[in-house]
């Protein structure tokens, strides 16, 4: 068995620990849904980390989605599905940080109403686009442009480094909650 993709290799194997800790810390039953798709998503990304007609599969699927979003949205498809968490990060930063008044929650409540509408609009109009764009033979044979391939890169590179600074900022607020 060869490794085939380290980073996929890396995020699952996170993500098997984020579930073993789930399991070790299992609270009551609410738990149970993230277990299962968490771990449903560790064991594929295993798969596709190990298998190489798992990970050219992937590949595919995912020029083809880069593909479509490109068909879609233009030039504003690299941050089409980033704005339910452009809408979720201040709302988190609002709540851990300011004091909890009428207009806070307003504010609140708007942001989180704002990103779920557009998470569903969003994952509607890609679904009910997606039928055509595959049946259509371009989907097949297009390929991405060299400008384009580095923008889908640097925006790879820019989610990494938002994560990580979310990762590090979450540790250490629950770091200073704790002590």
């Amino acid at each position: 068995m060869k490794l085939i993709s380290p980073k996929t290799a890396l995020e699952s194997l996170l993500g098997c620990a984020f579930v073993a800790m789930k399991l070790i810390y299992f609270r009551d039953l609410s738990d149970l849904p993230i277990i299962i798709v968490a771990g449903y998503i560790s064991v594929r990304g295993l798969y596709v980390a190990f298998s190489p007609a798992a990970y050219e599969e992937e590949e595919r699927e995912q020029r083809r989605t880069k593909r479509l979003y490109r068909k879609l949205f233009g030039r504003f498809a690299y941050v089409a599905s980033d704005v339910p968490i452009a809408l979720l990060l201040p709302a988190a930063l609002l709540s851990m940080f300011c004091p909890l008044t009428d207009d806070l929650r307003a504010v609140l409540i708007t942001l989180l109403t704002l990103a779920a509408i557009y998470a569903i609009w969003f994952g509607w109009y890609v679904l009910s686009n997606k039928r055509t764009y595959i049946e259509d033979k371009d989907s097949e044979n297009g390929e991405l442009r060299v400008e384009e391939e580095n923008a889908w890169k640097m925006v790879s590179r820019v989610h990494s480094i938002v994560l990580v600074l979310v990762m590090v900022l979450g540790g250490l607020y629950l770091y200073s909650e704790i002590w």
